[in-house]
């Protein structure tokens, strides 16, 4: 993967600063000096975590305690 340096278009294209590429993608030949190798053991930015329970599983998820009420004094 490459990271790009730069903002830079080709066509309609808008390859932002900081945006991950391909090593194979054809924009990168020619522009090399555009790109920065990224490192390889940080996980790719495609990958998304499942965030809920299995289907027909259940999460389990604990409320925050409430925070006691004060007794308010009674009105004359």
């Amino acid at each position: 993967m490459l990271k790009v340096k730069e903002t830079f278009f080709v066509g309609n294209t808008c390859y932002r600063a900081g945006s991950e590429v391909a090593d194979t993608d054809p924009v990168v030949k020619g522009r090399e000096l555009l790109f920065v190798r990224t490192v390889a053991d940080k996980p790719a930015a495609h990958v998304v975590e499942q965030a809920t329970a299995s289907p027909g599983a259940t999460r389990s998820v604990k409320r925050p305690a409430s925070k006691p009420t004060k007794p308010t004094a009674a009105r004359k």
